[in-house]
């Protein structure tokens, strides 16, 4: 009787534990095991670019980060940006990307995660039945007694240690990605608000300040007047007086054409007489 109550028991407590461990939450827990490829993209605006420059890669520093690609440049308006990218371990991803967002203003940000766990898995499985056809072939090399039997085993054996090496690099690749984490930092330095241009004082009106600049004017304008007069006939004098007297005798020889031109020519009874010295 003790041993049918102890089987019993034993039975009762298997099951309790088969059934707890098959429990949809339970499974969710031990298949949590993900892969995934983190990465943000951070846009702040901060006061000064240099400076929030140094302390995010202090902070990425503390955080065990590291540098990937770090640039920064000016405008024509003056204005200064940052931009790195940081590699961090994924179980500090989120704790680097929370102390950089209190460098600023957060003007944008994006964030993407990618679970390779599944590409993974079947790049292992891969990769075991090529290493496991690897080991074979690696055999009969050895047991080979022909020189084609060996060539032909040789050049196999090569094909699949081609494709193990890259499946192998694929797998290195997914498995480093997702335990580091990359978060792409864009600074962009605050503009000052310029200095508003103060008014000038406008002045009272005052008919005799009017008079006053119109008299100043009037007296500028009559000696501007007399300065052309006087410079242009100090220049211009000499040349006019020549060229007035080089012009009197071309004057004279026209008048005397026109005078000729203009008198009454003779009829056929006319005498002509010489004209009276």
């Amino acid at each position: 009787m003790p041993k049918r109550i102890f089987m019993l028991t034993s039975t009762l407590f298997l099951g309790l534990l088969a059934l707890w461990l098959l429990w949809p939450e339970n499974l969710v827990a031990q298949t949590d095991d993900r892969l995934v490829m983190k990465e943000a993209d951070l846009t702040l605006t901060v006061g000064e670019t240099r400076t929030a420059v140094q302390t995010a890669l202090n902070l990425a520093e503390s955080y065990n980060g590291y540098v990937l690609n770090q640039r920064q440049w000016e405008t024509g308006d003056t204005n200064t940006y940052g931009e790195i990218t940081f590699g961090v371990p994924a179980d500090q991803f989120e704790g680097l990307l929370n102390a950089l967002r209190t460098l600023g203003t957060v003007e944008d940000e994006q964030l993407s995660g990618v679970d390779v766990l599944a590409t993974a898995v079947d790049l292992q499985s891969r990769l075991d039945n090529l290493t496991t056809n690897q080991s074979r072939l690696r055999t009969l090399l050895d047991q080979a007694n022909t020189t084609t039997e060996t060539l032909t085993v040789h050049q196999q054996l090569v094909q699949i240690e081609t494709e193990i090496s890259a499946l192998q690099g694929d797998l290195n690749f997914y498995n480093g990605r997702s335990a580091n984490g990359l978060i792409t930092l864009h600074l962009t330095a605050l503009l000052p608000t310029p200095t508003p241009t103060p008014l000038p004082t406008p002045q009272s009106w005052s008919a005799a300040n009017t008079a006053k600049l119109a008299s100043v004017r009037t007296q500028e304008n009559f000696q501007n007047v007399a300065d052309f007069t006087i410079y242009r006939g100090i220049t211009w004098g000499p040349w006019l007086l020549l060229l007035g007297l080089l012009s009197l005798p071309l004057l004279r020889l026209r008048r005397r054409h026109i005078s000729r031109q203009s008198r009454p020519a003779p009829t056929e009874n006319e005498e002509i007489t010489p004209p009276t010295a």
